[in-house]
C-alpha cells in the first residue's frame, strides 16, 4: 500500500515504486490493463480486490508493466482513456455486482506526463470477511500472501469466520470494560457530574492485530493539536500517559467537566459529565441540542485525524449514556402533546454501535441512527433536528422547556 491519502498520490509517488523496486506484496498489486468487459477478465480483478478486502486491505495499480520474472513494476505505461471517471465509474459498478457480501473499494486516477493515466484502486481489510467473487456464476474466495492472491483453503476460510466473531466480542468486551471502569470513576481524572456522555471509537485494525500509533507525530501536527479534544469543550490539560496521550477540562480540585483518551492502538475515548444536563423546572433535562452538536463536531475531527494518518475503516462509533435514567427530552416546538415527566428509565444507555466503512459518509448520515434511537428512548418516534435532507439541522430557539 502507497503510504499516502489516496487522494495525495502523485505521478512522483508511482515512479519511486520503480526506482527503488518495490514488489507486489500482501499489500500490493499491478497490473497492466484495466479488465475488459470479458466475464473472465472482471473475475480476474475482483479476485484481486476481494483479496485485499480478505486480508488486510491494500492497493491495486492498474497501467503499471510488471517484470513478472521479478515481480517488481519495471514502467509506468499508463492506459489511454477518454474519459478515466466514466472509467472508474464502470469499475465501481463490476465490484458492487461481482463481491458478496459487497466490499469497499476506492479509485483515482491519475494523469501521467506522458498524457496515459493510472488507477489506484484502495481496499480497506472488511470486518465482514470472508469475501466472495459471485461474477457469472463464479463462487470462490481468495486471500493473500507476499506471493500475491491465492483461493482460501478450508483453515483460512474457518479463521476468516472466527474473525469476524471474534472482532465483534473484543468490541463488545472493551466498551463493557470501559464502560464499568467510568462508572466507578477508575478514569485518569474523576469526573464531577454521574451524568456521563460517552463516545467511542475502535477502528478494526486496533482489534485485528498489534497496531501502534504514532502519537507523537499527531501532537507535533499542528492541525491536529486540537482535534484531541473531549466532545464539546477544548482542553484546558494536555499529557501523555500510560494508555496513549490524555486532554481534560478541570472543574473542582481533583474533578473534571470532561476528557480526551487517545490509546496506542488507535480507539478513542470522549467523556463528558457537566455540558449536556441542565434542571428546569424542577426537572432534569437532557439538552439535546449540545449533546448532538458537541458529538458531531468531535466525530468529524475524530474522523479528520483517522484519515490523515492512515487508520483505515471500517470503525465503530459506540455512544453510550451513563445516569440519565431521571431525565427527559425538551419538548419540540411543533410537535404532539408529549409527556414532559416522561425519563429516560435507563441508568445506561448502550446504544448499538454504527460501523463507519467509509470515511467520505458524513457524520449526521453516521450518528442518525444513534440519535434517533436515544430520541425513542425519550419519547419521540425520531431525532426531530433532522431535516428531509437527512442533515443535522442546528435547533436554536426550536426548544421549548
Amino acid at each position: 500500500m502507497i503510504n499516502k491519502p489516496l487522494e495525495n498520490i502523485t505521478e512522483a509517488d508511482l515512479q519511486d515504486l520503480i526506482i527503488n523496486p518495490t514488489p507486489e506484496k500482501r499489500h500490493l498489486e499491478y497490473k497492466r490493463e484495466l479488465p475488459s468487459d470479458a466475464s473472465d477478465s472482471k473475475i480476474k480483478f475482483l479476485a484481486q480486490l476481494s483479496s485485499l478486502a480478505n486480508t488486510d486491505g491494500g492497493d491495486i495499480l492498474l497501467g503499471v508493466e510488471e517484470d513478472r520474472a521479478k515481480g517488481i513494476p519495471k514502467e509506468l505505461s499508463g492506459i489511454e482513456m477518454t474519459n478515466p471517471d466514466q472509467e472508474i465509474q464502470r469499475l465501481d459498478q463490476i465490484v458492487q455486482s461481482g463481491i458478496s457480501p459487497r466490499i469497499i473499494a476506492h479509485f483515482v486516477s491519475i494523469r501521467l506526463d506522458n498524457g496515459k493515466y493510472v488507477i489506484v484502486g484502495r481496499v480497506p481489510a472488511s470486518w465482514r470477511s470472508p469475501h466472495r467473487v459471485v461474477l457469472a456464476g463464479h463462487n470462490n474466495f481468495y486471500a493473500r500472501d507476499s506471493a500475491g492472491k491465492h483461493p482460501m483453503d478450508v483453515d483460512e476460510l474457518r479463521s476468516a469466520f472466527l474473525f469476524s466473531a471474534s472482532a465483534s466480542r473484543q468490541l463488545n468486551d472493551f466498551r463493557d470494560e470501559r464502560v464499568f471502569a467510568i462508572q466507578r470513576d477508575d478514569t485518569p481524572e474523576r469526573l464531577g457530574s454521574t451524568a456521563r456522555t460517552i463516545l467511542h471509537m475502535i477502528p478494526l485494525v486496533s482489534l485485528s492485530r498489534p497496531f501502534d500509533l504514532d502519537i507523537k507525530a499527531i501532537m507535533s501536527s499542528p492541525k491536529h493539536h486540537y482535534s484531541l479534544d473531549p466532545i464539546g469543550h477544548s482542553a484546558d490539560s494536555r499529557r501523555y500517559n500510560y494508555e496513549g496521550y490524555f486532554t481534560y477540562v478541570p472543574s473542582s480540585p481533583g474533578r473534571a467537566h470532561a476528557y480526551f483518551q487517545l490509546f496506542r492502538n488507535g480507539i478513542i475515548e470522549s467523556v463528558e459529565a457537566d455540558l449536556f444536563e441542565t434542571d428546569i423546572q424542577d426537572r432534569k433535562v437532557i439538552c439535546e441540542a449540545l449533546l448532538e452538536g458537541g458529538i458531531l463536531e468531535s466525530l468529524r475531527k475524530y474522523l479528520t485525524l483517522y484519515h490523515d494518518f492512515e487508520i483505515p475503516p471500517p470503525v465503530f462509533v459506540c455512544l453510550t449514556l451513563l445516569g440519565f435514567k431521571d431525565h427527559s427530552l425538551p419538548r419540540v416546538r411543533g410537535t404532539l402533546p408529549f409527556d414532559l415527566n416522561q425519563k429516560m428509565g435507563r441508568d445506561v444507555l448502550r446504544f448499538p454501535e454504527r460501523i463507519i466503512e467509509d470515511f467520505e459518509e458524513s457524520a449526521d448520515s453516521i450518528m442518525k441512527p444513534i440519535f434517533n434511537a436515544l430520541w425513542n428512548a425519550g419519547g419521540y418516534s425520531e431525532d426531530l433536528y433532522y431535516g428531509e435532507d437527512g442533515t443535522w439541522k442546528n435547533p436554536k430557539n426550536q426548544v421549548l422547556f
